[in-house]
């Protein structure tokens, strides 16, 4: 062999003696036949991968393997991969074996099928001490696959196996900060570069899919994923093959690109026969990826995923109804109302996400389903804010269902969750308007949003408040005034706008007070109260528990038959204005005169 140093036949047979000496039952003969092949240095290679391939007892293997990585003879790794493919080594050899690897493999090997293939067989062996030099061996090939591999050694049953690989780990974490620091392209960075260009890049993490490790699979996903549309074609083509492990993987992915070409593929896979565990987790799961792959305008799928929204898993159900929630056809919405009531939580968190997602303007049959769900029992805080945003996106015109919406929605400006809050109070500024008012109690209890823990909900209380408040209405500018001080744009802006519809001197007077906070407020409050004359006088209100007789007659704000008296029932008094808020031309009546005001939604 070239560059080998020349050797006489005396001194050849002398180390092929010490060679085989090196599986002598005698250790002094050992001993010394390993001392006469270290003195020969790169000489005694040639001899030492004889030694390797030698079967039969005694072998010389474990001693000339230990050997040849002292010696760093990467040219007896073929050798080495011989002997793992045979299949032949006893438990004894096969951790010296691993070892050897440990110390000879490199970056360069990362694309040598046969040495993954060689190091996998040792990563599964039951001796403890192969596994976890199997662990340095993948560290030493170093790419992400063998990253993979230890991080699945990293959960070996055995604590010594595990804190082996984790020490690989680290080391490999080292390295990669190293490498992300050269700015140099090193050798292995070219191998990669070439790997890609020959197209070959794909193939190993399509085949890692059905890998049974998880941490193999997980990593084999990350670089689908980062590998793009381009691994669309073979994740279908992956998807189509008999091997469930495989397809789970491949739907997995295709979910998260979000490859709208996979839908068809993906159903199908979906509504095939199950008779396995891994078959049955596949329905789910490319149900799921399903979800994440559809546009809306797809025809003819509806027919096909409705079924399964009545399966017996709950998680092919739950898929199902995600589908359901992003496709056109409305026939899939119906089958989702249903499940909002079902008993499983899952489900309905499911059903959940689909309304929130499906609903649409014209959907205006939904509107009973949905409030009868909110009226039937006390969901879960994202199931009720769901079915509020989804009523949010329903145009309700007939006067009794927005009653109806309206009386069934108000409580929650009080509920439990920022989340319920928060939609209640968006879903009910659209439910009123200037010739329909809001009742002054449903005004006052979002008026008390103005102070809620959650910026989102404040920001939509002073949006209503902006919209519906009442002029001359007492108390609200000062906790509009309270709201704006807390220096959050958005929310300052609109309470200055708010401030404006209260109409009165003292909400001219805040605005003027608003005009000293800087920018954007004072450029705000000037446009504010350009022209601005107020034209009323601030009015309180009570709670009654006797109906005086009205001064002036009530007015219709429902379609609905009114009780004679009710809790909802509120009497608004006007006050004489002092003489810092009196408005010319506004002078308070001199009778006292009494104001009826009706909570049109309490019934």
């Amino acid at each position: 062999m070239p560059g080998e140093p020349f050797l006489d036949s005396a001194q050849a047979a002398r180390l092929r003696a010490a060679a085989a000496a090196l599986g002598a039952p005698d250790r002094a003969e050992r001993d010394a036949g390993e001392g006469t092949l270290l003195g020969a240095g790169a000489a005694a290679v040639p001899h030492l991968v004889e030694a390797v391939a030698r079967t039969g007892s005694p072998s010389p293997v474990t001693r000339a393997a230990l050997l040849l990585c002292a010696l760093r003879a990467r040219e007896a790794l073929p050798a080495l991969f011989a002997r793992i493919e045979a299949r032949d080594l006893t438990p004894e050899q096969r951790p010296f074996v691993a070892r050897a690897l440990a110390g000879l493999l490199d970056g360069q090997d990362a694309f040598d099928d046969r040495a993954r293939a060689a190091v996998e067989a040792l990563a599964a062996d039951p001796e403890r001490t192969t596994r976890a030099f199997a662990a340095q061996a993948f560290g030493a090939l170093g790419d992400l696959r063998s990253k993979a591999r230890v991080q699945a050694l990293a959960r070996d049953p055995d604590p010594w196996v595990r804190d082996q690989a984790q020490a690989v780990l680290a080391r490999l974490a080292e390295t990669e900060a190293l490498a992300a620091s050269d700015t140099g392209a090193g050798d292995f960075a070219a191998l990669v570069a070439q790997a890609n260009a020959d197209g070959g890049a794909l193939k190993p993490w399509l085949d890692d899919l059905g890998d049974a490790r998880r941490a193999v699979r997980d990593a084999a996903a990350a670089a689908l994923v980062g590998a793009g549309k381009g691994a669309v074609p073979f994740l279908i083509d992956k998807l189509n093959q008999p091997q469930p492990r495989s397809r789970i993987g491949a739907a997995l992915v295709l979910g998260r690109l979000q490859a709208t070409d996979a839908a068809v593929p993906l159903l199908i896979a979906a509504t095939a026969p199950a008779a396995t565990d891994d078959e049955r987790e596949l329905r789910a799961v490319a149900l799921r990826a399903l979800a994440n792959c559809l546009t809306g305008i797809e025809d003819g799928l509806a027919a096909s995923i409705v079924p399964l929204a009545r399966d017996e898993d709950r998680f092919v159900r739950a898929a199902a109804l995600l589908c359901l929630g992003r496709l056109a056809d409305r026939a899939g919405m119906r089958v989702v109302v249903q499940a909002i009531v079902e008993d499983d939580p899952f489900v309905v968190e499911s059903a959940a996400v689909a309304l929130a997602e499906g609903a649409r303007e014209d959907d205006v049959e939904l509107v009973r389903p949905l409030l009868s769900a909110l009226e039937r029992r006390s969901p879960r805080p994202a199931v009720r804010e769901a079915i509020l945003i989804a009523l949010s996106r329903v145009t309700i015109t007939p006067p009794p269902l927005r009653v109806r919406v309206r009386h069934r929605v108000r409580p929650e400006v009080n509920g439990a969750t920022a989340s319920t809050r928060k939609a209640a109070i968006a879903l009910l500024e659209g439910m009123f308007a200037d010739d329909d008012p809001p009742p002054i109690l449903l005004v006052d209890d979002v008026l008390g949003r103005l102070e809620d823990d959650h910026p989102e909900v404040r920001v939509v209380a002073a949006s209503f408040t902006r919209a519906h408040l009442p002029p001359g209405m007492s108390g609200a500018v000062a906790r509009l005034m309270a709201a704006f001080r807390r220096g959050e744009q958005t929310l300052a802006l609109l309470c200055l706008e708010a401030l404006r519809r209260h109409d009165t001197a003292e909400a001219q007077a805040a605005l003027e007070a608003a005009r000293a906070f800087g920018e954007p407020f004072a450029a705000r409050a000037g446009e504010l109260l350009d022209g601005f004359s107020p034209s009323t006088t601030t009015w309180t209100w009570t709670p009654r528990t006797a109906p005086p007789a009205p001064t002036t007659p009530p007015r219709a704000e429902s379609q609905r038959p009114r009780p004679a008296d009710g809790p909802g029932r509120v009497r608004a008094v006007t006050l004489p204005p002092t003489s810092s808020t009196d408005v010319p031309g506004n002078a308070p009546a001199d009778d006292g005169s009494v104001v009826d005001a009706r909570f049109s939604g309490d019934r």
